[in-house]
């Protein structure tokens, strides 16, 4: 799973939406994970719900259309990108994301 995170300054008062990441984030994360099963699976869910837990003014952003992924962005509410390149081996692209 890749992991990249992003860091802004904001006044008080930025509004949340749908309860979870808001507008105008403190912290953003994103990441292309594996697709979600097996054991690796149960590895990258632990990963999103502790992002998750960082609590509302953290956005989390998950690409790719790999098995599973949408379906754990939904559970979480979280946005989803799926349309990423990848090379010949399926690798995301840092370009594409």
């Amino acid at each position: 799973m890749g992991l990249a995170m992003a860091t802004t300054t904001n006044g008080p008062g930025s509004a949340e939406v749908k309860g979870r990441a808001n507008s105008d984030p403190d912290l953003t994360i994103f990441s292309a994970p594996k697709a979600f099963r097996d054991h690796i699976g149960l590895i990258q869910r632990n990963a999103v719900r502790s992002w998750v837990a960082l609590g509302p003014r953290v956005e989390v952003i998950l690409l790719g259309a790999d098995e599973g992924v949408a379906e754990i962005a939904t559970e979480f509410g979280l946005r989803h990108i799926p349309d990423i390149d990848a090379n010949d081996y399926g690798t995301p692209l840092l370009n594409s994301m």
